[in-house]
């Protein structure tokens, strides 16, 4: 559904979002809608003096949706033989399997000026990264990578030397996994057992009570069972510390939530965004945020989509002020250089610099990554609290 844009007479570039806006995954869509909503007002939809028309998709949690819906879209081309419309950007998937299908088949079309960016909303497992074709942008990186830090500050700043391991069994969680043993084990930790439990389990009773004890226990549990996992760990008698890899399967309300009854404080995480970041531009995402969301705070997932949005603005008027400074050699209607230009960005976020870079056949950043910790902030707000900084570290696997 189209919002209105600004006037003005210059062709519009079409910015689509490919969002889990039912189904599933309807909740973190709808706060990656949040933040790709404020950058559209932020900037004040228009880029480069061009007016941004907004269009969404809603996928339905379902990666072969999100794919119809962007054939759909942009056109059934893939030989060069068929008429098509493409539009210019794709803000989504956030499932890894529905981003790695929208950026194969955008790769599969034969025209260049049909080859359309794409740019992830949060960590992509590495399985993306070889059928990205070139479209693919991934700013918070590959998620064994956030592994591995979480991994490394649990060992060697905390010095913990045992760790238990809980997980869903899904694709993430075995990069998860594998990222955090290596910087757990490269820094004199061991793994002391390692359980993989049904994606739909919300009843760990059986899994805990045989855990054998340790310095920490490393889960990647979320939705339906991030809440009963922590108040069943704690009834198990488990004491050691929760790490939880992705701090955003832990929303403000849900820390509140089990703060209220003694266990939402000093459970470790990791994550690209916290809203407690101090720097100005946190500051000026957070008043936007908030003029569109009122007593609200932006989560790690309007982060998300929000820096996909800006990305793109970046590329976009990077290649504009070449044109506009006498370079006729690019164009910035043409998606090929777009993508160049984002391709090496360099950009200020709320989040701190990024730049990216090439990574395989897709693009990451190297950025500023945050150990955090859930903590009482006051009024009765429970936030993720960065205790630690590992600055300007290439996301890659």
């Amino acid at each position: 559904q189209p919002v209105p844009v600004a006037a003005g007479d210059a062709e519009p570039i079409q910015i689509v979002f490919n969002g889990e806006l039912s189904g599933e995954l309807v909740y973190d869509g709808a706060l990656v809608k949040q933040g790709v909503e404020t950058a559209l007002a932020m900037l004040g939809y228009q880029v480069a003096s061009r007016p941004i028309e907004y269009i969404e998709i809603d996928n339905a949690s379902d990666p072969v949706a999100a794919v119809e819906a962007t054939r759909e879209l942009v056109g059934t081309d893939t030989d060069g033989d068929e008429e098509s419309d493409p539009v210019d950007f794709i803000s989504g998937p956030l499932s890894s399997s529905g981003a790695a299908g929208v950026t194969f088949f955008l790769a599969q079309r034969q025209e260049d000026r049909e080859k359309i960016p794409q740019c992830s909303v949060t960590a992509q497992p590495s399985d993306n990264i070889p059928t990205a074709g070139g479209l693919g942008f991934i700013p918070n990186g590959i998620y064994s990578s956030h592994g591995y830090y979480l991994g490394k500050f649990a060992a060697e700043v905390l010095q913990y030397k045992t760790a238990n391991c809980i997980h869903y069994s899904d694709r993430i969680a075995e990069e998860l996994q594998a990222g955090f043993e290596k910087g757990f084990t490269e820094e004199g930790g061991s793994i002391t057992s390692l359980t993989y439990v049904p994606a739909d389990t919300t009843d760990f009773t059986e899994y805990l009570e045989v855990l054998a004890p340790a310095d920490c226990t490393l889960f990647w549990v979320r939705g339906n069972g991030a809440i009963p996992f922590v108040r069943e760990y704690h009834a198990a008698g488990l004491t050691a510390t929760l790490l939880v890899p992705m701090s955003s399967n832990y929303s403000e309300s849900q820390l509140r939530y089990l703060n209220a009854l003694g266990l939402g404080l000093g459970i470790l995480g990791c994550d690209c965004y916290t809203p407690l970041l101090d720097n100005p531009s946190n500051d000026q995402f957070i008043a936007a945020f908030q003029e569109l969301y009122p007593g609200e705070y932006p989560t790690p997932e309007a982060f998300g989509g929000w820096q996909s949005i800006m990305l793109y603005a970046r590329g976009v008027e990077a290649v504009s002020a070449q044109w506009a400074g006498g370079d006729r050699s690019v164009d910035p209607s043409d998606p090929a250089d777009v993508i160049a230009a984002m391709a090496t960005l360099s950009m200020d976020t709320p989040a701190g610099p990024i730049t990216m870079s090439a990574y395989g056949k897709t693009y990451v950043a190297t950025r500023d990554f945050y150990i955090v910790r859930s903590k009482d902030v006051g009024g009765g707000r429970v936030a993720w609290s960065p205790i630690k900084t590992y600055s300007q570290v290439l996301l890659g696997e």
